[in-house]
């Protein structure tokens, strides 16, 4: 199915010219053509005349033409033009040289008075206009002789400047055609120019390279644009609310959390049920945390920015560095210049924040991060490759998945709620990437991301 607007208009105009200039064509062939026949008969009857004007009566009783004609034509065979002069009933009295092995056979009877019009065939086939005309010749005294002046002359005269006229015809009205669809082309291009700028705008605060339409639209655009934009600012507000309110909920979580777990610490040391209540306790840190980090992940196009890799990293990293203090610790850094990632900041930082924190956590003394455009894209655009990988010990195929899910720890001895990596999958998966886990070079484990990219 077609689904361009201009091409479906320059269609159905192309439709339409074609049946107009269809039907012109045809009237105008048609009209033509039987002018033509018209002075074809004109013609000839003019040839008749002429006939009757060059006989002269002999002797009294018959009539003469003079040798030779005026009209050279009628006297060379293959002229094209043919004549004869006969009695009605059809005796001969004169017929051209012309008509010399032609075959052509005139009528024998014409009523006085009336002229016969018509197409005739010669004997080889060939098409021939006939004019016959029934005349009385007065001669001497009150005799009258009955004759038929017969006519004719070949098609092909015909025939070719009707072809002439149909090629010239058909050449007009095709290049009248040509011109009128290029002008409908350039009158469309400039008519639909305010909905392209509106598409390639709408692009562009997918890529996040604008906040909102421009204004400066025709007045049956701008009720749509001035709309999108109201509807865009009251999405991000939303948006901005729900997260402001997540943030405020998973505080005021913390502290009676924080102040419960103070509280068990005397009765984790009288029995099993501290220990209980304290495992409780640890257990809704964990779902707090993970669902306030899982909700607040960008599910639309409103919070898209392009984020420099390299930018983030550098930060993250000097972040890092700190917190985990591992003096020999090498990072390698193997980046693609000016490789932008196509999202919320807030989510990449979450991606890599989660990432490198684990990778800092188990490595023993390298950690390595590439990153590059990827061989496929996504479904929704160009993608990134972006790979995390350590001289750890690594993730044992068993693991993975139990890694990967909300609270699973393949080390219960090293801090941390066992959220990062199922907050990364799913963030990961809300912008239509992916993610594997293997084992790195290095000896450690290996994360590879496919994600959005600009």
């Amino acid at each position: 199915m077609m689904q361009s607007l201009s091409a479906r208009l320059l269609m159905a105009v192309c439709l339409l010219l074609l049946i107009f200039f269809g039907i012109t064509v045809y009237v105008l062939d048609l009209s033509f053509r039987s002018a033509a026949e018209e002075a074809v008969r004109e013609r000839l009857d003019v040839h008749a005349i002429a006939l009757l004007s060059f006989a002269e009566p002999e002797n009294g009783s018959r009539l003469a033409l003079p040798q030779p004609l005026p009209e050279s034509q009628f006297e060379n065979p293959g002229s094209g033009l043919f004549g004869s002069l006969t009695r009605q009933g059809g005796d001969p009295i004169w017929r051209s040289g012309s008509l010399v092995g032609t075959g052509i056979d005139f009528p024998q009877q014409v009523p006085t008075g009336e002229r016969i019009f018509r197409r005739m065939r010669a004997a080889d086939g060939s098409e021939i206009f006939a004019l016959s005309l029934g005349i009385e010749w007065q001669l001497s005294g009150s005799e009258n002789l009955p004759l038929i002046v017969n006519v004719a002359e070949s098609i092909s005269a015909f025939n070719a400047q009707v072809n002439s006229f149909r090629r010239q015809l058909f050449g007009w009205f095709a290049g009248l055609m040509v011109l009128l669809l290029t002008a409908q082309a350039v009158l469309l291009g400039w008519v639909l120019a305010p909905l392209r700028r509106a598409e390639n705008e709408v692009r562009a605060i997918e890529q996040g390279e604008l906040a909102s339409l421009s204004a400066d639209y025709p007045r049956e655009l701008s009720g749509l644009t001035r709309h999108t934009n109201i509807l865009l600012d009251t999405e991000r507000a939303r948006v901005a609310r729900y997260r402001d309110t997540l943030g405020n909920l998973a505080h005021s979580i913390k502290t009676p959390l924080a102040v419960i777990r103070n509280s068990v610490t005397n009765l984790e040391a009288q029995g099993s049920e501290g220990r209980i209540i304290d495992e409780q306790v640890s257990r809704i840190q964990q779902i707090v945390d993970y669902q306030l980090k899982r909700a607040t992940a960008t599910r639309g196009s409103l919070s898209i920015h392009a984020v420099d890799v390299r930018a983030v990293l550098e930060e993250l990293l000097t972040a890092l560095g700190k917190v985990h203090d591992k003096p020999g610790l090498e990072v390698i850094l193997e980046l693609e210049d000016n490789l932008k990632f196509l999202g919320d900041r807030g989510d990449f930082l979450e991606i890599l924040g989660n990432l490198l924190d684990n990778a800092y956590k188990w490595a023993d003394s390298k950690i390595r991060i590439k990153s590059g455009p990827a061989d496929q894209p996504l479904a929704h655009g160009h993608a990134m490759d972006l790979i995390v990988e350590d001289d750890g010990p690594g993730i044992p195929d068993a693991w993975r998945d139990l890694v990967m899910s909300r609270g699973g720890r393949a080390d219960e001895q090293v801090e941390g709620h066992g959220i990062g990596l199922a907050v990364v999958r799913e963030t990961v998966k809300l912008l239509g990437g992916s993610i594997a886990i293997d084992r790195s070079a290095l000896g450690g484990a290996r994360v590879a991301l496919r994600l959005p990219a600009r």
